[in-house]
């Protein structure tokens, strides 16, 4: 899969795993999500290019500078700073347009050239095959450093996502996506909500009676 990925023009894959330590599982399902929610932001760049919103133009120039960036997503981090730039120093429309449609060009090529070498992951699980020892194992791990703010969270979470995703669905997917945007607070009441709808996790350790 990794050779697949360095054919993409415009990415990066060891910059992409220096990163992240080398993490080949983090950095694949991380490029996924990249490409899943990047994609949306090409109608948003689009909408405000035209509306000549540049707050809302620097800001998602911003935001995918940021996210390219720390996946190793050259070919849409450069455009992305040169339109963060261009409005930054208040240049022409015209210019901004131009660049903002260079950018949105290189996102729609990239995002589709990697949902192409990233097959979807099987998130929908059956029930009976769910390991929910396992799930109440991580769980009761990540509920106190969730609790208090503790970044050793990620740690927990960095090799077993995929176990929670498969098992609490879409919940689980959010879960992960605030841990690892350090939204702890935020991650732990979806961890609420999930003891609260899986019968199965109703033996974690008295998660629900926390103040």
């Amino acid at each position: 899969m990794l050779e697949a990925l360095r054919n993409i023009d415009g990415l990066d894959v060891d910059i992409g795993l220096e990163i992240l330590l080398g993490k080949r599982p983090v950095y694949l399902r991380l490029l996924r999500r990249y490409a899943r929610e990047q994609r949306a932001n090409l109608i948003r760049l689009d909408a405000a290019a035209a509306a000549g919103d540049r707050e809302a133009t620097r800001y998602l120039a911003h935001s995918l500078k940021s996210a390219s960036g720390s996946l190793g997503v050259v070919g849409v981090q450069a455009p992305a700073f040169a339109l963060e730039r261009a409005v930054k120093e208040n240049r022409s429309q015209e210019e901004v347009r131009q660049l903002s449609d260079a950018l949105g060009t290189a996102l729609g090529r990239v995002t589709e050239e990697l949902l192409a070498a990233l097959p979807d992951e099987e998130t929908k699980t059956d029930n009976s095959r769910i390991d929910w020892v396992a799930v109440r194992r991580i769980l009761n791990r990540l509920a106190p450093l969730l609790a208090g703010a503790d970044t050793r969270a990620n740690e927990v979470l960095e090799d077993r996502a995929l176990v929670l995703e498969a098992a609490l669905g879409p919940l689980g997917s959010d879960l992960v996506r605030h841990v690892e945007r350090f939204e702890y607070p935020e991650a732990e009441d979806l961890l609420r909500q999930a003891c609260a709808t899986h019968a199965e996790l109703t033996e974690l350790d008295d998660l629900q009676d926390r103040p």
